[in-house]
């Protein structure tokens, strides 16, 4: 009874396939993302392992393991990106020409968090998370400096917007969040670049009392200068973004 054991699949994809061209089609199976994920539950502890692969080129095992102790949930998350993608460091950044063979770039994570329930209202909810993220698939300072000198004549001469999943290397994750049941929730969180010290601040709001429907706000705000990893997104999203979201219930 301490012990469950659980395994998932998932196909993700984002490219509609019916009255598409045969340019579309073939974009459509590239695009495609295939995920397993394995997870073991034993008493406080739970370990998981995963594995992601596109056939664009990526593949990305991994391996997570968290402890709950005296309440606060302890977590360490480690995997490793085998990529030939053009958008990752050390590769050709001028041209964007992608290497001829895979090469390795660790990911780690580690993080803690505590979900509070007062005793006299058992109907309200608090949680703090806070976590720290490695991702070697980023830019450090010098590679980075090229991406930004390079990316506008790229642009310029007709190339693809580059999907880049982190533009730097160390980032400090932070949440807050309050929810009585059944009435709302509110939530705050900060996700900074160790880098450059840029931020992306988000705060939302979700009523939780019409029934079958969640009706959520939320906004953000980048800071940071234009080379910095969350304020070189103001180009494309803008320094402020406000949106209005319902989710229904059937």
């Amino acid at each position: 009874p301490d012990m469950n054991l659980q395994l998932a699949g998932a196909l993700d994809f984002s490219t509609p396939l019916a009255g598409a061209t045969p340019k579309e089609n073939e974009d459509f199976y590239r695009d495609l993302k295939y995920a397993l994920y394995l997870s073991l539950l034993a008493g406080k502890a739970d370990l998981a392992l995963s594995g992601v692969y596109s056939p664009e080129g990526n593949l990305r095992p991994g391996l997570g393991i968290s402890y709950d102790f005296g309440g606060f949930i302890f977590t360490a998350e480690g995997a490793v990106e085998l990529t030939n993608s053009a958008e990752y460091p050390d590769t050709e950044l001028i041209s964007f020409e992608a290497p001829d063979s895979f090469r390795p770039y660790p990911l780690f994570a580690a993080g803690i968090s505590r979900n509070l329930r007062p005793r006299q209202m058992p109907d309200l909810n608090l949680l703090f998370v806070t976590e720290y993220l490695y991702a070697g698939t980023g830019y450090d300072d010098r590679d980075r400096e090229e991406y930004f000198n390079s990316i506008g004549a790229h642009l310029a001469s007709g190339g693809d917007q580059p999907e880049i999943e982190y533009l730097g290397r160390n980032y400090l994750f932070a949440l807050a969040s309050l929810e009585l049941y059944m009435c709302f929730s509110l939530e705050l969180s900060v996700y900074m670049s160790l880098d450059d010290q840029s931020l992306s601040y988000t705060a939302g709001g979700t009523l939780l009392s019409i029934p079958g429907m969640d009706l959520s706000l939320e906004g953000e705000q980048l800071v940071g200068s234009a080379h910095s990893v969350f304020g070189s997104l103001k180009s494309r999203e803008g320094e402020y973004r406000l949106s209005l979201k319902s989710t229904i219930y059937f």
